[in-house]
């Protein structure tokens, strides 16, 4: 039985929205599991392109692929390329397969007059273009000359008519085929949760939208919750973690039991100390194709501004567990490791409210910045990757002198930054123009030997780490007081 698809120009293709989140259509792929046997995910792994090419959906059985837009990660065009595989169902009429071909003559009737459309004689192709809506229809080379005079290809010489290969849907209108291959999605709404901005002020914590609301280290879970509302899920943190070696071991027993509060939607997680329970660490996701956690969260649309001389600092503090820093602990940041843990549920950023896309530790806040993964509560459970991370080191003493080549870096004046911002969509090439030369890599394998996508790497700075993808993407950022 064929595949049908309810038909709304400008709008949709049966449960799939112009502008909806790439998250949101998997969970619609996963709810109708019988219509959808095989979905695969294409994307271009490679540094050239990271950011730049679109990231498709595509449905082999059906003849149909959803292309969506690579920086805020929404649907921006839908397109049927073999009609004898699906219908689709418009004003009660089906179109597609074999007993409803798309013949050129069939779509006029269908949908109505509309302003000629656009013979491309090379590529022998006509192109009809309706508010939303555009069909493609091969013309045989040998009747490509008759038809320059022609309005409308209604019937070729031999009495023929051409049908339709090709269905594309998209908000707005196009007057060339070309320009299909930069249609964006729809404009969000007003207000819109979905992919607002984030500022991430090193060193102070996050702004919000206008600015007018800001998250602070240090701030309670009743501040959290009256600016970003009601968490997705809440999950002790995994025991264990990415625990630096250099930490105390009555920073262990109380960073274990910290906290996360994760907002799928917003693609961000706000990390509690569970002794004071004060923000100690934001983790910000990018949501990137390929990484072990893709789907999971909404991709988080975060800057940060970047400054040749360091922001003003605030007075001396405490951390967000009542501890000075400790320099000997900042120093080492990288000197942690892999731990036992498991991943938070990969239940997909859909579930949480607000939605709306246009339809404990002493002072080792450094040590496990980049590795952070909640420890798995009641869902479902992860769909790739989930398991035991591997551990390099027995417990034992942690207070030791960093070892050799592993300083944290610094981007403090006198060091190499460059004034600029770093964005969701920056590439580690670009994070290390700005911030200096990243040093050595921690490797994350995602707490799986199996992982099918490889290892990730981590990178600190004095109160930010970079997790980096092997193509150069940055897969995840995470923010620490220094």
């Amino acid at each position: 039985m064929l595949l049908t698809l309810n038909l709304q120009p400008g709008l949709a293709l049966g449960p799939f929205f112009l502008g909806m989140p790439i998250g949101k259509a998997v969970a619609n792929i996963q709810d109708s599991k019988t219509e959808h046997h095989i979905v695969e995910v294409k994307y271009t792994h490679s540094a050239e392109s990271v950011g730049c090419r679109d990231i498709v959906l595509n449905f082999p059985e059906a003849g149909m692929h959803l292309r969506f837009e690579p920086h805020s990660q929404r649907l921006r065009l839908i397109e049927v390329y073999d009609l004898s595989r699906m219908q689709v169902r418009f004003a009660q009429a089906l179109v597609g397969g074999a007993s409803n071909t798309a013949t050129f003559v069939r779509i006029y009737d269908l949908f109505g007059p509309t302003f000629p459309g656009e013979l491309d004689l090379q590529g022998a192709r006509y192109s009809l273009h309706y508010p939303g809506l555009s069909f493609v229809f091969p013309i045989p080379r040998q009747h490509a000359p008759q038809l320059k005079e022609a309005e409308l290809p209604l019937e070729f010489p031999d009495g023929t008519t051409p049908v339709a290969s090709r269905i594309a849907l998209y908000s707005g209108t196009v007057k060339e085929l070309a320009a299909l291959d930069t249609v964006a999605p729809p404009t969000l709404k007003p207000g819109a949760a979905y992919f607002s901005k984030v500022t991430a002020l090193l060193d102070h914590g996050l702004s919000f939208g206008s600015e007018k609301e800001a998250l602070m280290f240090g701030a309670s879970p009743q501040d959290v919750w009256s600016v970003l509302g009601t968490p997705s899920s809440m999950y002790p943190r995994a025991a264990g973690g990415m625990a630096i070696q250099s930490g105390g071991a009555s920073a262990r027993s109380q960073s274990s039991a910290d906290y996360f509060y994760s907002y799928f939607s917003r693609g961000l997680d706000v990390i509690f100390c569970g002794r004071t329970h004060r923000v100690r660490k934001f983790v910000l996701h990018t949501n990137p194709p390929g990484h072990i956690e893709f789907n999971t969260y909404n991709k988080c649309n975060f800057e940060i501004p970047v400054s040749s001389h360091r922001p003003v600092e605030s007075p001396p503090l405490s951390d967000a567990c009542g501890a000075k820093a400790d320099p000997s602990v900042v120093e080492s940041v990288q000197n942690w490791h892999l731990e036992d843990g498991e991943r938070a549920p990969a239940s997909g950023p859909t579930g949480s409210p607000g939605d709306d896309w246009g339809a404990p530790g002493d002072s080792d806040e450094e040590g496990d910045a980049a590795g952070e993964a909640p420890a798995r509560g009641p869902g479902p459970a992860p769909q790739a990757g989930s398991g035991r991370g591997s551990r390099d080191a027995e417990e034992g003493p942690r207070a030791r002198a960093p070892a050799e080549g592993m300083e944290l870096p610094t981007w403090a004046p006198g060091g190499d930054a460059a004034s600029g911002t770093i964005t969701c969509d920056s590439s580690w090439e670009e994070v290390q123009s700005l911030l200096g030369p990243g040093g050595r890599a921690t490797i994350n394998t995602g707490g799986t030997a199996s992982n099918p996508f490889g290892p990730t790497y981590v990178y600190g700075y004095r109160g930010v780490a970079f997790e980096v993808m092997k193509d150069g993407s940055i897969a995840r950022v995470t923010l620490f007081k220094a």
